[in-house]
């Protein structure tokens, strides 16, 4: 069983977490299907879905007792990166954009949730140097609740997962500036308990999200959102 996965489209390379959180596995997506043919390159405690950006670095952060420990692995060989106001903090999920340059993470706690947008610094060769303290960007409305997930769903914006305990899930778009969006933006409610987005910088790509029915552990639902503003 696995948690979540990743695809590295242009390198053939797929990255995937365990069930328990525990493993990241790392192998080719084409050819022998040995498993002598899967990495682990990093082992943690609670690692969240990861993520390969352009030069690709795969990227994971690991939700321990301590906070977030982030992990960019390259060529094989796991790193930690210390990455201020995300290491040690209590983030739910993250994501980097599509051109490697900015780091997003969401804090997991609070009714007001808070986007954290740093920059990557790389050098020549797309070798991450470090990732500076980030932006605070805070989601608009009102107790809306924690936020649960994040995905960039254009070149400027992410789409943020929020999810209070009394209430379904809430998709909001965040711009990555802290400017304010346009108003009437943000789709309708999401039907169910939303337990995952997918989404892509691609306008040409629709925002999906994957739910569950309350008391039904294996009733999954993928609803993709229409150009209305409708799931």
């Amino acid at each position: 069983v696995l948690r979540s996965v990743a695809l590295d489209a242009g390198r053939h390379r797929v990255a995937a977490v365990a069930g328990n959180g525990r493993r990241l596995y790392l192998a080719a997506d084409r050819g022998p299907t040995s498993p002598t043919k899967v990495q682990t390159p990093v082992a943690g405690r609670n690692l969240l879905r990861p993520v390969f950006d352009r030069f690709g670095r795969l990227w994971t952060i690991d939700r321990t007792s301590r906070g977030a420990v982030v992990h960019v692995v390259t060529a094989g060989r796991d790193r930690v990166i210390r990455v201020p106001g995300v290491s040690g903090a209590n983030i739910s999920a993250f994501t980097l954009t599509r051109d490697g340059a900015r780091f997003v993470a969401v804090l997991a706690s609070g009714s007001t949730p808070r986007v954290l947008v740093s920059q990557v610094v790389r050098s020549a060769s797309g070798e991450v140097r470090s990732v500076t303290r980030p932006t605070s960007v805070v989601v608009p409305g009102a107790d809306v609740g924690p936020a649960v997930d994040v995905v960039q769903n254009s070149a400027t914006t992410v789409a943020v997962l929020v999810q209070a305990t009394d209430r379904s899930g809430q998709v909001v778009s965040v711009e990555l500036d802290g400017s304010p969006g346009l108003p009437g933006t943000d789709p309708d409610v999401v039907p169910g308990v939303v337990i995952g987005l997918a989404g892509s910088p691609d306008p040409n790509d629709t925002l999906r999200v994957v739910t569950r029915r309350p008391g039904a552990a294996g009733d999954h639902r993928l609803y993709e959102l229409t150009d209305a503003g409708q799931w």
